[in-house]
């Protein structure tokens, strides 16, 4: 969109508060007061179709030299992330 120079008008920069609407927390009370019009974009549902071969794994940890995989269900969205 910056290179494009979409930002700069008016649905260019709607476009840009409807993805971080969908981001993280959401929409702040900022956002929705500024923005009463916006509504966030759907997130896509990652659903691995297979699971990771091992050496892929093997490789990435020793490419960084740490790994840890912490999935938990929050009072507000599924949340998954990788530590490093």
């Amino acid at each position: 969109m910056v290179s494009n120079k979409q930002h700069i008008t008016l649905k260019g920069f709607k476009e840009i508060v409807a993805i971080k609407s969908s981001l993280n927390k959401g929409q702040s009370e900022e956002l929705k007061q500024a923005f009463p019009d916006i509504t966030a974009l759907p997130r896509p549902i990652f659903q691995p179709t297979k699971f990771f071969n091992s050496f892929w794994i093997s490789g990435f940890t020793s490419g960084d030299g740490g790994f840890l995989i912490s999935i938990f269900k929050s009072p507000t969205k599924l949340v998954s992330g990788v530590v490093y």
